[in-house]
């Protein structure tokens, strides 16, 4: 009676523990997938989306800064050079032709003197100096080639033949009786005079 008992709350027992039966393997429990795994993987992806929206935002910002920056270079150099053209327009305002083919010319200041000049010599000693720097004028004459005063000093350059071409002309169609050659011997002695000033050390730039 008792063995039948046992037996009976056994299977009783199998019943209701399935899983406790020896050799069967217990069934997994299933779960249901309510989606937390895609919420993780939106989550990700709404960072991924922020980040890039925050990286193109740094982007455009760095852009517009580095094309402001070329916008203001390229105002200051096209400021720079309108700066340069008006100084050369005013210059070339203040400044006079002389000879014949007009490709010459002086300051205005100059040929101001110039017109002043009573005599071939003063006017071709005062366009000298406003066609030529002294620095050039030391290291010249009319010519070129070693002085024949001096031969052992510096091989000299020649003047610059359409200035002292202009030069000429401008005296001679001031004073039409005046000879180029008293004009050349004019401008040799300026230049000697200007190389024994500096020798005493008392030229005036």
């Amino acid at each position: 009676m008792n063995v039948e008992k046992e037996a009976t709350l056994r299977a009783a027992e199998r019943e209701l523990y399935p899983g406790s039966m020896p050799g069967k393997r217990a069934r997994k429990a299933k779960f249901l997938d309510f989606g937390d795994e895609d919420t993780s993987t939106g989550n990700k992806a709404s960072g991924f989306r922020q980040a890039e929206e925050e990286l193109l935002s740094e982007d455009s910002q760095f852009r517009a800064e580095s094309s402001s920056q070329e916008n203001n270079d390229l105002t200051r150099d096209l400021q720079s050079q309108i700066k340069a053209l008006q100084k050369e327009n005013t210059k070339l305002r203040n400044m006079v032709k002389i000879g014949n083919d007009g490709t010459v010319t002086v300051s205005s200041h100059c040929w101001g003197t110039v017109k002043a000049c009573t005599t071939p010599n003063g006017m071709a000693r005062v366009l000298l100096m406003g066609l030529f720097s002294v620095d050039v004028l030391l290291k010249s004459n009319l010519k070129g080639g070693v002085s024949n005063l001096d031969p052992s000093a510096a091989r000299r350059q020649a003047l610059d033949p359409k200035k002292l071409q202009a030069l000429q002309d401008a005296v001679v169609n001031q004073f039409p009786t005046a000879k180029e050659a008293d004009v050349r011997k004019s401008i040799n002695s300026r230049i000697c005079e200007l190389r024994h000033q500096v020798k005493c050390k008392s030229v005036v730039f």
